[in-house]
């Protein structure tokens, strides 16, 4: 039977970790490029530029989160159908399906018109990102299994 909460668990911290530095590093490119978002015709300001920061980190880690625990379970379900001899391999392999779902195919469809430059940057933090997120997935995994009861346990 798969162990949905172990699941749910791991990948829901896993995802808090990924979303907060996805975040980070869009907050960045925010920062980076806020000269040409300045320079159009909305006006933005320092405050703007703080307010959309903040919005980003918080809603990283909430999507990260949530994201998270939606792949923990389906790890969870798919753990023994997975390649690979370890749960890090195996959580691995799930942060490239991760990747190929979020970065290549809706990342995609989200931003085509943005350019290529755009959609290969994102590309790549997507894929360390989700990485990332995948060896975490199999630490968490990890951390959280359920320890045998043994007849010490018992008689004490």
């Amino acid at each position: 039977m798969p162990d949905y909460k172990r699941g749910w668990m791991a990948g829901g911290i896993a995802g808090i970790i990924q979303g907060l530095l996805d975040e980070i590093i869009m907050v960045i490119i925010l920062y980076v490029f806020w000269d040409s978002l300045s320079a159009s015709s909305i006006e933005y300001s320092n405050i703007t530029w703080m307010f959309a920061s903040i919005s980003l980190i918080i809603g990283g880690m909430l999507a990260g989160c949530i994201l998270g625990i939606i792949f923990g379970c389906i790890y969870a379900a798919f753990y023994n159908k997975l390649p690979g001899s370890t749960s890090v391999v195996k959580a691995i392999i799930m942060g490239i399906i991760y990747w190929v779902i979020f970065s290549v195919i809706i990342n995609y469809i989200r931003n085509y018109k943005m350019g290529i430059t755009y959609y290969g940057v994102n590309l790549i933090i997507g894929l360390i990102l989700s990485l990332l997120w995948g060896f975490l997935l199999g630490k968490f995994w990890d951390k959280f299994e359920s320890k045998p009861i043994t007849t010490s346990d018992i008689s004490s």
